[in-house]
C-alpha cells in the first residue's frame, strides 16, 4: 500500500514573490502614466532601479519611449541610477531615444538625448544597421546632440552597414539648414571627406545631387576639402552622370582619373541626349570608353526621363564623333514606341518634335499607327504627319466605336466612310465634326435635321448638316473615284504607296491637296 507523503509548501516565499511581480507592475505603469509620487514611493532601493517589463524596457527607456519628461528628470536625479541598461534590442535608453519613434514617424524629444549625454550615458553603442549614436543624431536632425556628441570626441568617421559615415548621413538625411551646419561643423572637427560607402559615393557625390540653390556654400566647402591639384579622383559612372548635371561639373571632371562601372548603364543611355553639348563634348573627349560601354550594355526598354531635355545637338555631337557607330546601332535597337510618343507628348514646339522624329526615323526607328493619332490630334495636317504618310506602319483593327476617324481616313486608304457612318452612333460626335467639310452624308442628314435628333451635344452637327448641298459637289464625287481608281490601277495596299505614287503624277498642288483631303470643300 503506497504511503503519502506530506509536501512542504513555503507560503511566505510565495507571498513576498507574488509582491514583488506587483510592485514591478506598479512602477513600470507608474513610469508609463508619469506618475512621480509613485515612483518616489517604490524606489525605496537600488534593487529596484532595474525591473524591466517583458520588452526588456526598464523604466528609463519608458520614460523617453513614452515621453515622459517628469518621469525622466525623477530618474536622472536619483544617485547611481543605472544609465546603460539595454532592452531586448540591445538599446540603452539614448539608443532608444536616437533610433526610435513616438509613433506615426514622430521622432522623440532631442532633450532626452541631451540630458543623457550629458549626465554621462555611454556614447560608443551601436544601434541599428551598425549606426552609431552620431548617425542617428543626423538622421534625426538633432543637429544640438550631434554637436555634443563631436565635442565629446566620439569617432567622426566610422561606417555603418552600408558603408555610410556620419558625413554620409547628414547629406543624406539632414534638411537644408541642419545640413549646412553639420557638413561644416564635421569638416572642421576632421570628417574624412574622401570616405565612400557601399555604392561609391563620397559625401561631394551625395550634395552633389541635391537640386537646391540655398546648398551652394556647402558643395563648394565639401569640393574645397576633396579636391586640390593633386588629387586624382575615382568616379562611378553613375556619380559622372550626376556631375554632369552640376555647376562643377568642369572642376570635379579635371581631377577624374578613371570612372568605374558600378551599376546598371541603362538610364545614363538617353542621359548622353540630355546634359549641355559642352559637357557632352569633355565626355567624348576624356571618357569615349564610358561612353562606348554604356551604349554596349543598354537595354531596349531603358528609361526615358524627361524629353523635354533631349537636344538635337547632342545627337550631332555623336553623330560626328567616333562614338557614331555604336549611337547608331544604339538607336536602331532601342524600344522606342514609348519615346517617340513622349517626344510627341511633351511640351515642345512643332518644330523642334518634327527635327527629333524625322532625326531618329533617319536611324531606323519604326513608327506606329498612334503616333499619327497623336501627331494629328496635336498638330493637325502638319508637316510631321505629311513625312510619316510616306513611311510604313501597321494599322490596327479598330474597336466597335470609332474612333479618331479623321487621321485615319487620311492614312488607311482602304478605309470605308460610309461603312463605318452606317451607324453613326458608333462614332464619336467630335470626329464626325470633322468629316462634315469633306463630305456630303445623306444618313447624317436624315438622322440629325429630319429625324429632329435633339439632344445638345448633336446641335452644331445639326446645323452644319442642315446648311450642307443637298447632294455632293462634283468635285467631291471626282476625289472619290479617283482615289478608288488610282489604288486598283497601281495595286497599292499602304499608306506610303498612296502618298509616294501620288507625288509622281503630274497634277497641281490645289489637286494634291483636295485628293489628300487637305482641302475643305464645304
Amino acid at each position: 500500500m503506497l504511503k503519502l507523503v506530506p509536501i512542504s509548501v513555503n507560503h511566505e516565499k510565495i507571498i513576498t514573490f507574488d509582491t514583488k511581480i506587483k510592485k514591478t507592475s506598479r512602477l513600470l505603469r507608474a513610469a508609463a502614466k508619469n506618475d512621480v509620487e509613485t515612483l518616489r514611493e517604490l524606489l525605496d532601493s537600488p534593487k529596484w532601479y532595474k525591473v524591466r517589463d517583458k520588452f526588456g524596457y526598464g523604466l528609463l527607456h519608458i520614460a523617453v519611449k513614452e515621453n515622459k519628461k517628469e518621469v525622466f528628470d525623477y530618474l536622472l536625479s536619483i544617485k547611481d541610477f543605472p544609465l546603460e541598461a539595454v532592452n531586448h534590442n540591445n538599446l540603452t535608453a539614448l539608443g532608444v531615444v536616437l533610433s526610435g519613434f513616438l509613433g506615426n514617424n514622430v521622432f522623440m524629444s532631442d532633450y532626452f538625448s541631451l540630458e543623457l549625454i550629458k549626465k554621462g550615458a555611454e556614447l560608443h553603442h551601436i544601434c541599428f544597421d551598425g549606426n552609431t549614436l552620431l548617425h542617428c543624431a543626423f538622421y534625426k536632425n538633432f543637429i544640438e546632440v550631434a554637436k555634443l556628441l563631436i565635442e565629446k570626441g566620439v569617432d567622426l568617421n566610422i561606417q555603418n552597414d552600408n558603408g555610410c559615415t556620419p558625413l554620409h548621413m547628414c547629406c543624406y538625411e539632414c534638411s537644408d539648414v541642419n545640413l549646412i551646419e553639420g557638413v561644416s561643423m564635421l569638416l572642421c572637427y576632421g570628417a574624412d571627406p574622401f570616405i565612400r560607402d557601399h555604392r561609391g559615393f563620397t559625401a561631394l557625390d551625395i550634395v552633389i545631387q541635391l537640386r537646391n540653390d540655398k546648398l551652394m556654400a556647402v558643395k563648394e566647402n565639401l569640393l574645397y576639402y576633396t579636391l586640390d591639384q593633386y588629387t586624382q579622383y575615382e568616379i562611378t559612372d553613375d556619380n559622372l552622370f550626376i556631375v554632369a548635371e552640376s555647376p562643377f561639373f568642369y572642376q570635379i571632371v579635371d581631377h577624374v582619373t578613371k570612372v568605374d562601372f558600378h551599376s546598371s548603364t541603362d538610364d545614363h543611355c538617353l542621359a548622353l541626349f540630355k546634359m549641355k553639348p559642352e559637357y557632352l563634348r569633355v565626355l567624348i573627349d576624356k571618357f569615349d570608353y564610358v561612353i562606348r560601354q554604356i551604349f554596349l550594355n543598354h537595354s531596349k526598354d531603358c528609361y526615358v526621363g524627361d524629353v523635354n531635355l533631349i537636344s538635337i545637338e547632342n545627337f550631332n555631337i555623336l553623330e560626328e564623333s567616333k562614338l557614331k557607330l555604336e549611337m547608331i546601332n544604339f538607336l536602331s535597337n532601342f524600344n522606342n514606341s514609348s519615346f517617340i510618343a513622349e517626344i510627341i507628348e511633351s511640351g515642345r514646339s512643332e518644330s523642334v518634335i518634327t527635327e527629333l522624329v524625322c532625326y531618329l526615323l533617319s536611324y531606323g526607328m519604326s513608327i506606329h499607327e498612334y503616333h499619327l493619332k497623336m501627331i494629328f490630334h496635336k498638330f493637325g495636317y502638319c508637316e510631321l504627319f505629311k513625312i510619316l504618310l510616306h513611311m510604313d506602319f501597321k494599322i490596327q483593327m479598330e474597336q466597335r466605336k470609332t474612333r479618331d476617324i479623321m487621321p485615319r481616313l487620311i492614312y488607311d486608304i482602304h478605309f470605308d466612310i460610309q461603312q463605318i457612318i452606317e451607324d453613326p452612333f458608333d462614332c464619336f460626335v467630335e470626329d464626325l465634326q470633322l468629316l462634315l467639310p469633306l463630305y456630303v452624308l445623306s444618313k447624317l442628314k436624315n438622322l440629325y435635321v429630319d429625324g429632329n435628333l435633339l439632344e445638345a451635344k448633336y446641335a452644331s452637327i445639326a446645323e452644319t448638316v442642315k446648311n450642307q448641298p443637298q447632294i455632293p459637289l462634283l468635285v467631291e464625287l471626282a476625289r472619290n473615284v479617283f482615289r478608288r481608281y488610282f489604288t486598283r490601277r497601281f495595286h497599292i495596299t499602304t499608306s506610303r504607296q498612296f502618298y509616294t505614287m501620288l507625288k509622281l503624277l503630274p497634277i497641281s498642288v490645289n489637286h494634291e491637296r483636295i485628293i489628300t483631303y487637305e482641302t475643305k470643300l464645304y
